[in-house]
């Protein structure tokens, strides 16, 4: 897991993540912690990544910028579809499936 976290930039900023009430939140290979002063738990991390990856799914043409606004979309409509339940999130299911992994 070191190789891959050290390929991602993280990012402290605390008053915005707290306002959405999340840990942290992951915007294309950008990650953005609410606390940097707390050690980031194994378990958020494989999270964040697994969104990483979801992102990557989302990549046209080598363009990575891209990917943010597509799956920002696909997202939001996976959001409606489960009722506006963010722990019925496709995307969610399989971050937090990822959160297992050993």
């Amino acid at each position: 897991m070191s190789e891959e976290y050290m390929e991602h930039i993280c990012h402290y900023h605390q008053k915005w993540v707290d306002k959405i009430g999340a840990r942290a939140i992951t915007f294309g290979r950008h990650i953005f912690f609410n606390d940097y002063k707390s050690k980031v738990s194994v378990r958020i991390m494989r999270h964040e990544l697994a969104h990483v990856r979801q992102y990557e799914r989302y990549r046209l043409f080598g363009i990575g910028w891209i990917s943010i606004p597509l799956f920002f979309a696909v997202y939001v409509g996976q959001w409606v579809k489960a009722g506006f339940r963010y722990s019925q999130i496709e995307f969610e299911f399989e971050a937090r499936a990822a959160e297992k992994i050993k």
